[in-house]
């Protein structure tokens, strides 16, 4: 995870940065904040995300339901 993070805490990470720390995949993050449900930076066709946001991100996603992804349910 430290691998991720640049030492300067004023640095603006990307989206697949904040996709490694949390374990988001990058679309999703872009997607979302395209949508205006995650906070970000935007310069022309990049996202970018401060720690602010990213720690925005974690409490908008703490309570999120995660889709089904396994095989068959037992009844």
């Amino acid at each position: 995870m430290a691998a991720h993070c640049p030492r300067d805490p004023d640095a603006l990470l990307t989206a697949e940065d904040v996709g490694a720390l949390l374990g988001l995949s990058p679309r999703t993050l872009k997607d979302r904040a395209a949508a205006g449900v995650f906070p970000h930076r935007r310069f022309g066709k990049h996202y970018r995300f401060s720690r602010e946001d990213v720690a925005e991100i974690v409490q908008l996603t703490k309570n999120a339901v995660r889709p089904y992804r396994g095989g068959m349910r037992a009844a």
